[in-house]
């Protein structure tokens, strides 16, 4: 069972991080994400729980799943990346590559 109310809101909150261009609202928003994703799997392993007790629950082999594992990885790697790259700019004068919507230094 997929509940699209669910699936909405751990989505939009996903989009809105990788959108997002200033640093520390990036940071905010990975982890409303990730609190998003978190409370959904809770409620998809309940379901699978009920499974097991001989109720219609959820399989992990649904494609759902996968998304809420891809995106929970997706959103680790892009909050770890801006945050090695706040400590390079704090303790090494800055990044010639800019990401997490700061400028390049010239």
């Amino acid at each position: 069972m997929i509940d699209n109310k669910h699936n909405e809101k751990w989505a939009g909150s996903q989009n809105a991080a990788l959108l997002e261009e200033a640093t520390e609202k990036l940071l905010q928003r990975t982890d409303s994400a990730v609190d998003a994703l978190r409370s959904r799997i809770w409620v998809l392993v309940g379901e699978l729980h009920g499974e097991h007790n001989g109720h219609n629950g959820h399989s992990t082999d649904s494609g759902e799943w996968k998304a809420l594992h891809d995106a929970l990885r997706t959103l680790s790697a892009l909050r770890d990346g801006c945050i090695s790259q706040q400590h390079r700019r704090e303790n090494h004068g800055g990044s010639k590559n800019p990401t997490c919507g700061e400028a390049a230094n010239d």
